[in-house]
């Protein structure tokens, strides 16, 4: 249904940032959801799925998000229930076994081409917004940093890294009004979890 609709020219480079938005904001848009699911005793959600998964929190709901198998690090979400509690943790899946031949090359060309588009609509934008020759290698070397962390799920590992870099500042000015911008602060500083593993007791 959706290659049906009129697809905006730029879909493949924000579609990660809206997605990520609109699986926010269930929770912030609807307090009345949180408030039936905590009523009910509901601590963990799975929903999915993302180009890259994710855990997020609110309040005492946690929620996982499944990464597609086919982008992102090809991993599957194991996830063990007991009358203990839940644990969950993804494990990478060898898709030249498992896969038809010619997969993981086919998928690793695929990324490598996403990658290269990536790179050109942030040189581009980097152009557009006149930001400083000299500054334009390390804000994109940072982005490269963020989008290699946002896909592996490792943020929780790698924020601190990333905001702390002398361009971060500038990267979100930079890319703050081509919705980038504040995707890249709200998944580096409200509360970046790692989306390989989470324990929950009841």
């Amino acid at each position: 249904l959706g290659r049906k609709v009129q697809m905006r020219s730029d879909w493949d480079e924000v579609r990660d940032t809206i997605m990520f938005e609109i699986i926010k904001q269930k929770f912030i848009q609807n307090p009345e959801l949180k408030g039936m699911l905590e009523e009910a005793g509901v601590s963990l959600i799975l929903s999915g799925h993302l180009h890259s998964g994710m855990i997020l929190q609110e309040g005492e709901i946690f929620e996982i998000v499944s990464p597609m198998l086919f982008s992102g690090q090809h991993v599957l979400g194991l996830l063990t229930l007991d009358e203990d509690g839940a644990s969950y943790e993804t494990r990478p899946m060898d898709l030249a076994r498992f896969g038809e031949e010619g997969l993981a090359e086919a998928l690793e060309e695929t990324e490598q081409q996403g990658a290269q588009r990536t790179a050109l609509v942030m040189e581009r934008i980097l152009e557009e917004e006149e930001v400083p020759e000299a500054d334009r290698p390390g804000i994109l070397d940072l982005i490269s940093r963020f989008f290699a962390s946002y896909e592996a799920g490792t943020m929780g590992d790698d924020a601190a890294s990333i905001r702390d870099d002398p361009y971060y500042g500038t990267m979100l000015d930079a890319l703050w009004e081509r919705n980038y911008g504040p995707w890249m602060k709200s998944a580096v500083e409200d509360d970046p979890r790692n989306a390989d593993q989470l324990t929950l007791e009841w």
